[in-house]
């Protein structure tokens, strides 16, 4: 599997819509294309890889763009409902990804610094990793949960479309094994973070020789 994506699948095309489509139909067809590459891309997200999170975060706000536009035909109320619910979905996945794009920045920055100024974001790079985890075990609970599908469920139904069982039959292959592994590497501070936290507690332990040598 690369990038979330079981080998041999085929990526969902892009949506054509003509001006002579009916609403319904371009509804229906705005619909399906998201929900599947939400389903192409939750296995991959569910295992901690950063860019099927990306992709999920992708499609979550395609589907409130579609519901906005569609509001004439699907009513205000339902419309607004629905994105209310995509939101829920969004907020979870957003709180992975904006920790993803953080320590990005800070690893390409990060690169163009002198060792002593790079070793010295690491104990930051080391509490990002941590919140990463964390809110990577909030989504993966939040996708397993009843409501998601729910979520999925009740936007293929306003499209007048079946929901892809796929993305859930995926994602439910992701072993448990292997997501904890995935979340205890992403954990796991690199190597400038160790040896920029190993050189603090040495540094404080001489200090603490040195002080009680003077008393």
């Amino acid at each position: 599997m690369r990038g979330g994506r079981p080998r041999g699948q085929v990526r969902p095309r892009g949506l054509l819509l003509s001006p002579n489509d009916p609403a319904g139909e371009a509804l229906a067809s705005a619909l399906r294309l998201q929900l599947r590459v939400f389903a192409r891309e939750e296995a991959g997200a569910r295992a901690g890889e950063a860019e099927p999170v990306h992709q999920l975060r992708v499609a979550t706000r395609r589907l409130r763009a579609a519901l906005r536009l569609f509001e004439p035909v699907l009513g205000a109320g339902t419309a607004r409902r629905a994105s209310q619910e995509v939101a829920w979905l969004a907020d979870a996945i957003g709180a992975v990804r904006d920790l993803d794009v953080l320590l990005m920045a800070i690893a390409s920055r990060g690169r163009r610094l002198d060792p002593v100024e790079r070793d010295a974001l690491a104990p930051l790079v080391t509490v990002l990793r941590e919140r990463r985890a964390l809110a990577h075990d909030g989504l993966v609970r939040t996708l397993e949960g009843p409501r998601c599908r729910r979520v999925l469920t009740r936007l293929a139904s306003l499209g007048g479309v079946r929901p892809d069982p796929s993305g859930a039959r995926e994602a439910a292959a992701v072993r448990p094994r292997d997501a904890a592994r995935s979340r205890r590497k992403a954990a796991r501070p690199d190597a400038p973070a160790a040896r920029a936290v190993a050189g603090h507690a040495r540094r404080a332990s001489g200090r603490g020789h040195s002080d009680r040598a003077a008393a």
